[in-house]
């Protein structure tokens, strides 16, 4: 599968998600967020999990959200480590880190920053963060070992991972529907635990947890071949 198709049609399903308004439909599945987090944020959220619930910020924490969207996370994550923490969003698709840059001005979130990048590069200096979150993204990210090698790269000595995605309740056959719009709006990359596990481990991560996401696995609103559940992964940097 052409990974820059894939991406093409990320960027344009996620540029249609940011123009999304308060009356507009709601994302894959929506918690209920604290009052602090703008609700234009969550409005275009496409979510399916909580990796903040899975890890503990503390006050200073460097933080980053791959694949942060309108900064939903980034929004949270912003009170937990303090103005003496720092938290980085990072998405490929300009509508949203425009849209993110927007609310966090308007809001006055002043520990925050939105990068325009993609998980495979990340905009991110080694070694300077101390726990990466991510949210419902490496199932749509083509090659996923590097997206991963990347958040090693980036995590300091005994940082932590903390990701929700869906994953594959079984392994998919090679020829699966390869539309780069269904890959992008749907799970059809989506692998199962056993291959997420592996990658983890071949990235540089140990300690590897994963666990269904009871909140939301039931709750998921994805049209998809592919049978599909929401798990958490948790992994630290050694």
């Amino acid at each position: 599968m052409d990974g820059a198709k894939i991406k093409a049609a990320i960027r344009q399903t996620s540029a249609e998600l940011a123009a999304r308004t308060l009356q507009g439909r709601g994302p894959l599945w929506r918690t209920t967020e604290p009052e602090h987090i703008p609700r234009e944020a969550v409005a275009s959220s496409a979510s399916c999990g909580q990796p903040l619930e899975h890890v503990t910020l503390k006050p200073g924490h460097v933080v980053l959200d791959v694949g942060c969207g309108a900064g939903v996370d980034v929004f949270s994550a912003s009170r937990r480590v303090g103005q003496l923490g720092h938290v980085i969003g990072v998405d490929m698709t300009l509508e949203m880190i425009l849209k993110a840059r927007q609310l966090a001005e308007k809001y006055d979130y002043k520990n925050v920053d939105f990068r325009l990048g993609e998980a495979e590069r990340l905009p991110v200096e080694t070694k300077t963060v101390d726990v990466v979150i991510s949210n419902c993204v490496l199932n749509m990210v083509p090659d996923k070992l590097q997206a991963l090698e990347e958040m090693h790269r980036v995590l300091r000595r005994r940082g932590t991972l903390s990701m929700t995605d869906v994953i594959a309740t079984h392994t998919q056959p090679r020829q699966r529907n390869t539309d780069p719009l269904d890959w992008a709006a749907s799970a059809v990359g989506a692998i199962t635990v056993i291959a997420y596990v592996r990658l983890l481990r071949k990235a540089g991560f140990q300690r590897i947890h994963a666990f269904d996401e009871e909140s939301v696995r039931n709750k998921l609103q994805i049209q998809s071949s592919v049978q599909v559940n929401a798990m958490a992964f948790l992994a630290s940097k050694p």
